[in-house]
C-alpha cells in the first residue's frame, strides 16, 4: 500500500472510535487540510482537524459530532477532531459528483470523501481565503489548472475568478 492507501497515526485510532460509535453507513464530505495533505500528498503544513461539509444521513450527524468535535472525549484522547464547515456559502455546481473515496474499506461504517482540487480551491475561495490564493494557484497548477483574475489584479473573491483547463 502507499502513503495514501492505510489511515495514518493519530486519524486511524480516532476514526475507528468514531466507526465504533457510528450506529449505521455514513459518509463524510471532506475538504480542507485533511484532504489536501492526506489525499493530494501536500503535506506543507500540519492539520488536526478534519473538515466535512456534510455527513450523511443526517440522522447521525449529531451524534457524530457530539463525540467527535473539538473539545469533545475522542479530541482529547487523540490530539484531532471532526469539524463541521458552514461558512462556505456556495458549494461548486454538483461537487458531490466528482467526490472521491479515501481509505476505502478500511472503516466498517464510514466512508471518507474528498473533493477534487479545483472544487476544493474554489470552496477555498469563496470562504474568503484569499491570503491563502499562493498556495492555492500553485496546487491548481499542479492538476493542470489555471486560476486568473477578471480584474486583472490580486483581488480573488470568486465572482471575479475564471478557472479554465490549462493546455501545457
Amino acid at each position: 500500500m502507499t502513503r495514501t492507501d492505510r489511515i495514518p497515526k493519530p486519524w486511524c485510532a480516532f476514526l475507528r472510535e468514531l466507526d465504533d460509535i457510528a450506529t449505521a453507513a455514513v459518509d463524510f464530505h471532506c475538504i480542507g487540510g485533511f484532504v489536501v495533505n492526506m489525499k493530494y500528498g501536500f503535506s506543507s503544513r500540519q492539520t488536526f482537524d478534519i473538515d466535512v461539509l456534510a455527513i450523511t444521513p443526517n440522522s447521525q450527524r449529531q451524534e457524530l459530532l457530539q463525540n467527535s468535535a473539538k473539545g469533545s472525549v475522542l479530541h482529547r484522547k487523540h490530539g484531532v477532531y471532526l469539524d463541521l464547515v458552514t461558512v462556505i456559502q456556495a458549494y461548486p455546481e454538483d461537487y458531490d459528483q466528482r467526490l472521491t473515496e479515501m481509505y476505502s474499506g478500511q472503516l466498517k461504517k464510514i466512508r471518507l470523501f474528498a473533493v477534487e482540487p479545483l472544487d476544493l480551491a474554489l470552496m477555498k475561495l469563496d470562504a474568503g481565503s484569499a491570503g491563502s490564493m499562493p498556495r492555492i494557484r500553485v496546487k491548481c497548477c499542479h492538476y493542470g489548472f489555471a486560476l486568473k483574475s477578471r480584474r486583472g489584479n490580486d483581488h480573488w473573491a470568486s465572482p471575479y475568478l475564471t478557472v479554465t483547463k490549462s493546455l501545457d
